[in-house]
């Protein structure tokens, strides 16, 4: 549940820095509408941070309520986003950085859900951890092809955010489906190494 709103969060900076960085290139008349924007956006972001921050010190336990709302929530900004960007006119440019700086955290959000899998591995025992092992190359080898179509479609110098956007849109559905098999290949193993461990013996009455 971290790991899916992280991803999310970290795509929402990397969308206003971009927007920040290029907001002095849009035109004068479409200036208001872009800071109008670059406000919204900022306000939206926090939010989101606020329902996670209460999703976790609540409990998991009503993730699947929360996540909806959280996904109104991604829903509502990305709409926005949209907006912002059409308000840039055919600076191809813009559209350009914008899907190349949402690429870098997605990037970095499937290295951190690597890079903690590999710090749980420790909680193991010897015998499962070539198990654990198996589930994190699996998520190395979602991470290549994810980002590697990606890669391919922003040298391919793509012009429609719409396409952007649907590229960007597999790529987040794909570390979904990756991190939630991970969750399951995870506890799959903590189950078998817990009723592997011999029960202690109980003391006669």
């Amino acid at each position: 549940h971290i790991a899916w709103a992280k991803e999310r969060l970290d795509e929402m900076d990397a969308s206003l820095a971009t927007l920040e960085r290029w907001a002095g290139e849009a035109k004068t008349a479409a200036r208001a509408t872009v800071d109008r924007s670059i406000s919204d956006l900022r306000n939206m972001r926090d939010k989101f941070q606020q329902t996670v921050n209460a999703v976790l010190k609540a409990g998991t336990s009503e993730w699947a309520r929360d996540r909806a709302q959280l996904e109104n929530q991604w829903s509502a900004f990305d709409t926005e986003l949209g907006k912002a960007l059409r308000a840039f006119g055919a600076q191809v440019a813009v559209r350009q950085a914008m899907f190349h700086d949402l690429i870098a955290a997605q990037r970095g959000a499937w290295r951190d859900v690597v890079n903690r899998m590999h710090s749980s591995t420790d909680g193991f025992a010897r015998d499962f951890r070539a198990d654990i092992e198996q589930t994190v190359q699996k998520v190395k080898a979602d991470q290549s092809k994810a980002v590697g179509r990606l890669q391919n479609i922003m040298e391919a110098g793509s012009e429609s955010w719409e396409a952007l956007k649907g590229a960007l849109a597999e790529s987040r559905a794909a570390f979904d489906r990756s991190i939630e098999a991970a969750e399951k290949a995870f506890k799959r193993v903590a189950k078998t190494e817990a009723e592997s461990k011999p029960k202690e013996e109980r003391p006669p009455r």
